[in-house]
């Protein structure tokens, strides 16, 4: 099984050592730049011949000693799983295999690889590592009833929004090679040690032309539950907009989410929101070089604010109906790197074709 850049974003290095410390009794620190660039390795798990350094990577000289150090990983059965080759795109590792014991657990150390890979050949695929909404504030309950959890193992990795009784609207990223059998929607709450209404997944949609090593272009997907959501003052469906709907910049977007209050601060399990505003279309191509028109992007001008990689899937609404699907973007709520969204009024359509 490969595991892309993209759908490794909700990473989270706090799970990884817990997986260590837990079940093998010992720490396998990854170290990087604020950026998931690797730099080294400490801990119990330190390989001083095998350190994977930036500046390495970024000259071309690591690709091999990438496979040689995920090679000695896995002789020592660290990755369990039959061994697999390298995917090159260009001369760079796009894609790489990963366990499955417990897949948020063990996506940080590939993701931080990878990133560190993809930096060297394109500017966009720098992807923070620091997760979720940077700057926000508590919500309320009942305030964003359409939010949910979507979980593993009782982690939360990725968010979503009820869509109707059986659906729920989320990015194709989060679930590219998750089974649904193994994944969990909790609704109905913002603190996430409380889990009042749980569905199981029963069956995941995914865009049909969904394409990570394209800027993540349809990085869209469905998720349909086995138990119907039941409306309440804390449950509710998420209005949407008419199919090609503008949506004009500078508008005040709300995105929300679970994670870290700030960059490289502690992570929370109360769920955020953070007020910010639609960027110009041609502001957010120029900083990133190619942003298509199914895609919307939105930041905060003057201040870091807004969401990052772990709030993948969560909803951007504008004046209550939900205009985007946090998708991707570089470092975590930067002014001069906005968060790009998926842009639903640009998919309404097959929305309601594939959510009955």
């Amino acid at each position: 099984m490969y595991i892309t850049i993209a759908q490794a974003r909700h990473g989270n290095l706090e799970n990884w050592n817990k997986y260590w410390e837990e079940e093998e009794g010992r720490r396998c620190d990854l170290c990087g730049d604020r950026f998931g660039n690797l730099e080294h390795l400490t801990g119990d798990c330190k390989e001083t011949d095998r350190d994977i350094r930036m500046e390495d990577v970024a000259n071309g000289r690591q690709d091999r000693k990438i496979v040689e150090w995920l090679e000695k990983l896995e002789k020592r059965e660290w990755l369990r799983t039959p061994k697999r080759i390298l995917k090159y795109k260009g001369g760079v590792a796009s894609q790489i295999y990963h366990s499955r014991i417990d897949t948020a657990n063990m996506t940080t150390m590939i993701l931080i690889l990878l990133a560190a890979l993809a930096t060297a050949n394109a500017a966009s695929l720098t992807l923070d590592l620091d997760p979720r909404i940077v700057n926000g504030e508590n919500v309320k309950a009942g305030e964003i009833p359409y939010q949910v959890s979507l979980q593993t193992q009782g982690r939360h990795f990725c968010g979503g929004s009820v869509l109707n009784a059986n659906y729920v609207l989320t990015a194709a990223h989060c679930v590219e090679n998750q089974k649904a059998e193994n994944i969990d929607v909790i609704a109905g709450t913002i603190n996430l040690q409380s889990r009042p209404s749980v569905h199981k997944a029963e069956k995941i949609v995914k865009h049909e032309k969904y394409n990570p090593s394209n800027n993540w272009i349809n990085d869209i997907a469905l998720i349909k539950v086995k138990t119907p959501f039941v409306p309440s003052s804390q449950i509710s469906f998420v209005p949407l907009p008419r199919l090609n709907e503008a949506v004009s910049a500078n508008s005040v977007a709300v995105v929300s989410g679970w994670g870290r209050l700030r960059s490289g601060g502690p992570t929370t399990n109360q769920l955020q929101k953070a007020r910010i505003y639609i960027t110009d279309q041609n502001v957010c191509k120029k900083a990133y070089g190619n942003i298509f028109d199914t895609q919307i992007c939105a930041n905060y001008p003057s201040n870091e604010k807004g969401a990052c990689q772990g709030d993948s899937g969560g909803p951007l609404t504008v004046n209550g109906k939900i205009v985007g699907i946090v998708s991707w973007s570089r470092g975590c709520g930067l002014p001069n790197y906005p968060t790009v969204y998926t842009r639903v009024p640009s998919y309404v359509s097959w929305i309601q074709q594939h959510a009955v």
